[in-house]
């Protein structure tokens, strides 16, 4: 499946020579870029979902029936804010159902938790989740053709969707015991993570993997709190992950996509016929950046490079950008060094100072560990449930664990699991009195040379911890 990505990708025709001279600026191609855009978009979806329509009709009207009820959401959370100035509980809204406090007072925390209980049940009743129950079904879902200039950083539902994630988030925490309402926001946050990865930008792309990652590793969290009592809960939950977070989720190839033809959209805009860079209001914006530091290490001197020398840069830096990101094992370091190289040597082009950064391959290997991880918490926790006892080791898990879940995707070495109590946080430190601690402890190895990582999904060359223990609340002022 992969596979077939990266080759849609490889082939995309040639940076386009064609233009028409008006003002002076190539313009030929700018249509052609919006629409490959939407085509390759929708090719790739096809090939993980089938030839499924573009169902995009009905995402908007659910999109559009969701929208009055999450800034009900939002304008309750900035009143709160308002209301009560000096507390810095006030305002965070659902995240005090399911995060840790770690500041403001117990009082203030509290009664932002109840503001949030009585918001969530709010909007159970006012339909939301009647809503969300419709979004799994929907295949394909990709925005209509715009005839404008591409923008990678253009968002469609992004900011709304991390809304939702949060309100579902706090539904599945709040869901106790109750396995068919956990599933309902573990499937439902799942599909939307991947509805909105497709959407055609590097932001939606990076919203919807979050979403996926951030919704698998909540679950795991509601299994510490509340072990399903059977074994299909458990196996529908994998299954779930497994369909919506690994399999119909676009992976670093479409995020490559995403942003290639934007930029070359745009080198389209800023060089005249003879392919010399031209000042207009998109070069402008590029220049602005440059000012403001985005792109340090450039070196930018009149005249700047023409257009064949600057597309030929971001091909290799997005060629440089999917190696790194499908290198596994000790070799996933060199690609890594070599693409952040490239990225950061002297380029005599503005236009690079909106380059997508290697950093993309980070959230792409994070993401991939972690979802692979939770399968194999869920994995142990099937053998739990059955055996009433820990695994020794992995290896006794037998078929509940895939082969393709025994090693970690990233170093292709075994997991690190410990059937032993949890005593110590993700950074080492003890827990904190009234803690919930895990039985026992998963995380990913480390690559060969790199030193353990502690803090959450800062390196997965350094090893992702995969089981979390929830901390007592710390409330650091009084």
């Amino acid at each position: 499946m992969r596979t077939l990505l990266v080759l849609l990708i490889l082939t995309l025709p040639a940076f386009s020579q064609e233009a028409s001279v008006g003002d002076g600026v190539a313009v030929g191609t700018r249509r052609s870029y919006a629409q490959r855009l939407f085509d390759e978009a929708l090719a790739a979806q096809r090939v993980v979902m089938g030839h499924a329509p573009n169902e995009w009709p009905a995402f908007e009207d659910a999109k559009a029936r969701l929208e009055p009820l999450l800034e009900r959401s939002a304008s309750a959370d900035r009143a709160a804010m308002r209301a009560e100035p000096e507390s810095e509980a006030a305002g965070l809204g659902m995240t005090t159902i399911y995060m840790v406090a770690s500041y403001g007072s117990q009082r203030d925390y509290e009664a932002e938790r109840d503001r949030a209980l009585a918001m969530l049940e709010e909007l159970r009743e006012a339909g939301l989740f009647d809503i969300t129950a419709e979004l799994p079904s929907i295949a394909v879902a990709m925005p209509e053709l715009q005839d404008k200039p591409l923008d990678f950083t253009a968002q469609s539902f992004a900011s709304k969707a991390r809304a939702l994630m949060r309100i579902q988030l706090a539904r599945m925490r709040v869901a106790g015991g109750d396995d068919a309402e956990r599933l309902a926001a573990l499937h439902e946050t799942m599909a939307l993570g991947r509805q909105v990865a497709w959407h055609g930008s590097v932001l939606d792309w990076l919203v919807g993997r979050a979403m996926v990652q951030a919704v698998a590793s909540e679950f795991l969290l509601s299994l510490l709190l509340h072990p399903p009592a059977d074994d299909n809960t458990l196996a529908r939950a994998e299954a779930i992950i497994a369909l919506e977070g690994v399999q119909r989720s676009p992976g670093i190839e479409f995020a490559v996509l995403t942003s290639r033809l934007p930029i070359r959209d745009m080198i389209e805009r800023t060089h005249d016929a003879d392919g010399r860079f031209v000042r207009n209001d998109i070069a402008e914006v590029a220049l602005a950046r440059v000012e403001d530091g985005w792109f340090e290490k450039a070196t930018f001197e009149e005249p700047f490079a023409d257009r064949v020398v600057t597309a030929a840069w971001f091909d290799a830096l997005h060629e440089h950008i999917l190696n790194a990101a499908t290198a596994t094992g000790a070799g996933a370091i060199e690609a890594f060094d070599t693409a952040k190289a490239f990225y950061e040597a002297p380029v005599n082009s503005p236009l690079a100072a909106v380059a997508t950064p290697p950093t993309l391959v980070l959230v792409e290997q994070s993401t991939g560990v972690e979802l692979a991880g939770a399968r194999v918490v869920i994995a142990i926790e099937r053998y739990r449930l059955r055996h009433g006892a820990l695994p020794n080791m992995l290896d006794d898990l037998g078929d509940l664990l895939p082969e393709e879940l025994r090693t970690d995707p990233l170093t292709g070495t075994p997991w690190v699991y410990e059937p032993r109590p949890m005593t110590l946080d993700i950074e080492s430190q003890p827990l904190e009195e009234g803690s919930i601690a895990w039985p026992y402890s998963l995380r990913s190895a480390p690559l060969p040379g790199v030193e353990p990582a502690i803090h959450l999904r800062t390196n997965p060359k350094g090893g992702v911890p995969i089981t979390r223990s929830i901390q007592a609340p710390q409330y650091d002022r009084p």
